[in-house]
């Protein structure tokens, strides 16, 4: 559909915006705590999704039985929601964020935020470090929570970095750029003058039909590993994407009531994602 060149024909164009733009109101529903951050090549993904779907269709009937216990109208969508996903990818690839953005920079913050929380988790383990320091720590998708995070995360870090410097990767330019950031971040949200996007349009759409790809073929996964159970077989039809943000999405519930979840894990929010709360409130205020 999509070359490894990445040329796409008028026709395939077509194609992949008509089936984006038929589950477009359903992305646009996609509650934000449910968007899962792109951590994979969309296209790899879209292909694997794609190219299951023969095997998936040879299950119908069976997967028709029991559709009380996963949705078998996405599974019978998995088709459409890859072509939107590829579709949302090639608009993000043709519309490169602005640099310097209020979400670039919120991006290269969360960025951050998750090295420095790594090298935490390393401290916690050799006892160098009290995790207790970390109650505080949100790991949440907010600009403000982002940027709150990454103060907390570094003045933890600053406070042992002469005893630890040998035993992690950041560096003293890391804790400044942590500083740097967060100031940015808090100085931009506080300019009533500041212009700009909150959030960037092609980046939460990839994000919401990755989401939508991914949430129909976990639906297909389901109803698969249950009526091949005693097969054993359940990856022939449907082999694993491998999604971590899925995944961390899902630890992320239970992150607060979850005492071993690292501080890597609680501070791992979708990064192209970390607007989308404070956006839908701005929105949500000026209906």
């Amino acid at each position: 559909m999509i070359d490894d060149s990445g040329f796409i024909d008028d026709d395939t164009r077509a194609e992949l915006q008509s089936a984006y733009e038929a589950v477009l109101p359903e992305l646009r529903e996609i509650p934000v705590q449910d968007v899962a951050w792109v951590d994979q090549n969309v296209v790899e993904v879209a292909s694997v999704a794609l190219a299951a779907i023969p095997k998936i269709q040879s299950l119908r009937a069976e997967l028709g039985g029991f559709g009380d216990l996963y949705r078998i109208d996405r599974v019978d969508n998995i088709e459409r929601y890859a072509k939107a996903a590829l579709y949302a990818d090639r608009a993000y690839r043709e519309n490169p964020e602005p640099e310097g953005s209020l979400p670039a920079l919120v991006e290269q913050a969360a960025v951050l935020r998750v090295r420095l929380a790594t090298d935490c988790d390393t401290l916690i383990e050799d006892k160098l470090l009290d995790k207790q320091r970390f109650n505080d720590l949100d790991g949440g998708i907010r600009y403000e929570f982002v940027a709150c995070d990454l103060l907390l995360i570094r003045a933890a870090l600053t406070a042992i970095y002469p005893k630890v410097k040998d035993r992690v990767s950041v560096t003293l330019d890391d804790l400044l750029r942590a500083e740097e950031l967060a100031n940015a971040i808090f100085s931009r949200l506080s300019d009533p003058h500041a212009t700009g996007p909150l959030a960037w349009e092609p980046a939460e759409m990839r994000c919401r039909a990755y989401t939508g790809l991914t949430r129909a073929y976990g639906e297909a996964c389901r109803g698969v590993n249950y009526v091949r159970w005693h097969h054993e077989d359940a990856e022939e039809f449907t082999p694993d994407l491998m999604s971590r943000s899925l995944a961390l999405l899902e630890r992320r519930r239970f992150a607060r009531q979850e005492p071993s979840v690292s501080v890597r894990d609680a501070a791992c929010a979708p990064l192209a994602m970390v607007a989308l709360t404070l956006v839908s409130t701005k929105r949500g205020s000026a209906n």
